[in-house]
């Protein structure tokens, strides 16, 4: 450079700070997610339904930050303005992703047009449960739905063996069953562990109503 003249050459680092800034800003929130769900999954107890969407909704959210990071120092001027852009993104993407997390959680866990009913008095239908469990035994394919609640019994006859389901069984959702013909599964949590009551659909007003 002489006075008022400069010649540019392939060593000017007019531009040298982009790169930099783009794979920190980019891998920032991508670092965070992993570790949050890491720690999330990492956390749930042994036995627990691991569903997708507690994992896929965190990352969605952040490879969008992750991609708005990487690309926001190669289309602004400096390190503030990308990250006023970052911030400026992270804010309604993160506001999504808390509705839609919030949505799942909040969805019925029954399907449309299954309400739960309790019986006024007991009745007994084919089915099953089944987790680690001490009333989930192999042998009991009697369900009895009664005022006093929910049991598993050896058969439909007077006087049949039988295991009460305790009430701090909490029922998570209602899904039908893989390869079952007419069969539903009714997923519950009873403290870490999890419990499957199988059953046919016409039944499952009386399993949701006994477990209530």
């Amino acid at each position: 450079m002489a006075g008022p003249l400069r010649q540019e050459t392939s060593a000017t680092p007019v531009d040298g700070h982009r790169l930099p800034y783009a794979v920190g800003l980019g891998l920032v929130p991508l670092g965070g997610v992993f570790g949050w769900v890491a720690y999330g999954w990492a956390r749930r107890p042994e036995g627990t339904v691991r569903a997708s969407w507690p994992v896929s909704v965190p990352m969605g959210c952040g490879l969008v930050l992750g991609a708005v990071g990487f690309f926001g120092p190669m289309v602004t001027d400096g390190l503030l303005d990308a990250l006023l852009l970052s911030v400026g993104v992270a804010v309604p993407v993160l506001a999504a992703g808390v509705w839609l997390l919030r949505w799942r959680h909040a969805r019925p866990s029954a399907p449309p047009g299954i309400l739960p009913r309790l019986p006024g008095r007991e009745r007994s239908f084919p089915g099953v449960v089944v987790g680690a469990v001490p009333y989930g035994m192999t042998g009991f394919g009697t369900l009895v739905a009664g005022p006093e609640g929910l049991a598993v019994a050896a058969g439909a006859e007077p006087g049949a063996a039988r295991l009460p389901v305790p009430r701090s069984v909490a029922v998570v959702r209602v899904r039908p069953r893989a390869g079952g013909a007419g069969e539903w599964v009714v997923e519950c949590r009873d403290g870490d562990r999890e419990v499957r009551v199988v059953a046919a659909k016409e039944d499952l007003p009386w399993i949701l109503g006994a477990l209530q």
